[in-house]
């Protein structure tokens, strides 16, 4: 699958609703492209959010959905283990009456339900007004919501450590570009010096070639300040070059600046 199609996906993998191949694809994907793993973290934080939701207080949100969706879910067969909803299309037959559909089990309908469920949660996030915010400037490899300042100050903090390796990006006219301190457990900090702000569509790219293969180490974003992220024991090179926005998996364009780490 490429990049556009993963993306139709995200919605249905946040609900664990796809195929077990589709989501180990899915998987990989987002462990490099910082986009859909912040809209799959997007999509799952309104899920969390629709849980802590009564019935009461989203009744008019959900009849607001299902007539924009042409569609009314109900429940029924009470006596069963498994609620499955009644799908009643918004389409009259030859009696004037909306058509009634009992989903059977099998395993198709409980495909059929999820990719439902997919685009009812799709819906209720225009609906209550949610927006999926894409962090471009922070590094894949960040852990935790950490505000930039807060990342500053740690990043600072670590260059003043006596144990840290302090590593120098320059430019080829000597230019210092950016600092990196890498710590003897291997977490790492980014520091940008004068690397001068990118097209909305281009984002500054790290990589480390470990035990000679090229590896990416984070997605820095357009105009990064100071971001976290970690060099494992076998990198022995660090490399920073510009990539389109949300990054790839291996280099396309020149490299800018390099270090030797080892």
């Amino acid at each position: 699958m490429n990049h556009e199609e993963i993306k139709e996906l995200l919605g249905a993998f946040a609900l664990d609703a796809v195929e077990e191949e589709e989501s180990f694809i899915i998987e990989n994907h987002i462990e490099h492209c910082l986009s859909c793993a912040n809209e799959v973290a997007g999509y799952k934080e309104v899920a969390a959010k629709l849980g802590n939701t009564t019935s009461n207080s989203s009744g008019a949100v959900w009849e607001n959905i299902e007539r924009s969706l042409g569609l009314d879910l109900s429940e029924d067969d009470e006596d069963s283990d498994l609620k499955v909803p009644t799908l009643k299309f918004l389409t009259s037959n030859d009696g004037g009456q909306p058509e009634t559909q009992q989903a059977k089990r099998s395993p198709l309908r409980h495909r059929r339900m999820f990719a439902t469920l997919g685009t009812v949660a799709a819906a209720v996030i225009v609906v209550l007004g949610f927006e999926v915010s894409y962090l471009s400037n922070q590094l894949t490899a960040l852990k935790g919501r950490a505000s930039t300042s807060s990342i500053v100050a740690v990043a600072t903090a670590a260059f003043s450590n006596n144990s840290a390796r302090v590593l120098t990006l320059e430019s080829g006219q000597r230019r210092l570009l950016a600092e990196v301190a890498i710590l003897p457990n291997g977490q790492s900090y980014f520091l940008g010096k004068s690397l001068p702000a990118l097209a909305g569509s281009k984002t500054y790219q790290l990589w480390g070639i470990s035990s000679g293969r090229v590896v990416s180490l984070g997605i820095l974003g357009s105009d990064p300040k100071a971001i976290s992220f970690v060099v494992q024991a076998n990198v022995s090179q660090l490399m920073l070059n510009v990539e389109p926005e949300g990054g790839v998996t291996v280099p396309t364009t020149p490299v800018m600046a390099t270090v030797k780490v080892i």
